[in-house]
């Protein structure tokens, strides 16, 4: 079985891994993408048209274990 999801035009907005202020202690290690801890072995490919992230971290972009 394949299962893929396709974004188009979407906004991905404030992913960071560490934040100041207020939010440090409540946020962190904020990815837009991440592998289900619960999920199988196969997790279905994403394919992003037109996305963008603002104000995010390039290092909080995926989490590749």
């Amino acid at each position: 079985m394949d299962s893929k999801a396709f974004l188009t035009n979407v906004i991905f907005d404030n992913f960071k891994l560490n934040y100041a202020g207020n939010l440090a202690s409540k946020c962190n290690s904020n990815f837009v993408f991440r592998p289900h801890s619960g999920a199988s072995d196969f997790v279905g490919s994403h394919n992003l048209f037109n996305c963008s992230c603002t104000n995010c971290d390039a290092s909080s972009y995926v989490l590749c274990d």
